[in-house]
């Protein structure tokens, strides 16, 4: 019987998939500090399907950098990115209902709240979560 692969091979695995963008179903990028090499999280454009025009968004900020606006700032460079050169007409941003700087992230971004969606996503806990959806359009966005 072999051992489960360390924590670094499933970590190296990881970056691969995000900086594979061959397929065209996503992008992903290093949410980094200005002026430096310290990274902060990642934000990825994900689902994105060309015939409806629409994809999802989501981002992680290491807790140590959360607050500061590192989040937002991404989210909105990465819609920026889906439609401008992606040509996308939609974004989604979907977060556990209990989870307010996420909610607090979204708006800052620009996207609005449009609903709850009960009990739909299992997280980490093994719990179904009800999840905010906020939506943002390319003509939300200032050009």
């Amino acid at each position: 019987m072999s051992e489960p692969p360390g924590e670094h091979v499933v970590l190296a695995a990881w970056v691969a998939r995000r900086n594979d963008w061959s397929g065209g179903d996503h992008a992903s990028w290093a949410i980094r500090a200005a002026g430096d090499l310290r990274l902060l999280g990642s934000v990825s454009v994900f689902r994105i399907d060309r015939d409806q025009g629409d994809a999802e968004i989501g981002y992680a900020v290491l807790p140590a950098e959360r607050g500061a606006g590192a989040a937002a700032a991404a989210v909105r460079q990465a819609a920026a990115h889906a439609f401008g050169t992606l040509g996308l007409h939609r974004l989604q941003l979907f977060h556990a209902v209990e989870n307010t700087p996420s909610c607090r992230v979204a708006a800052k971004a620009g996207f609005t709240l449009e609903g709850t969606l009960r009990q739909s996503y299992r997280y980490a806990d093994g719990r179904h979560h009800d999840e905010h959806v906020h939506g943002l359009l390319s003509s939300d966005v200032p050009r």
